[in-house]
């Protein structure tokens, strides 16, 4: 489980990128449709008490990454396709520096990103 909380009200999106470097949308998800995270509410990815899906870490010896990026406005409109594809499917991108491109390419936005390292080790 993964938690995330803004310090001010932001639109939020979370990619992981497994070992091989495939990367899917997290967050916003089909059981969390809702990309608006007032500032000071935590949220859980997946989320608590709700079958939902499983990040799975592995293979172990493996790096994996989840990035979350808050945006001051709803931006989904103009951002490109390839990042549209349906939630936790893999995204056709070469990783999560491009996602994270595509989001500060958007003119007149603010970005801020953050990223948790995972090393797998069993």
């Amino acid at each position: 489980m993964l938690a995330v909380e803004t310090r001010e009200d932001a639109y939020v999106h979370c990619f992981y990128q497994d070992a091989e470097g495939s990367v899917a949308r997290i967050f916003p998800n089909r059981f969390q449709p809702d990309r608006m995270l007032p500032g000071g509410k935590r949220v859980e990815i997946p989320p608590a008490g709700l079958q939902s899906f499983l990040i799975r870490f592995d293979p172990p010896g493996g790096r994996e990454t989840i990035s979350c990026l808050a945006v001051d406005r709803d931006v989904w409109s103009r951002l490109p396709d390839s990042l549209k594809t349906a939630d936790l499917e893999p995204l056709r991108v070469s990783g999560l520096d491009e996602v994270a491109a595509r989001f500060k390419d958007i003119a007149e936005v603010q970005v801020d990103e953050e990223r948790l390292l995972v090393d797998v080790i069993r």
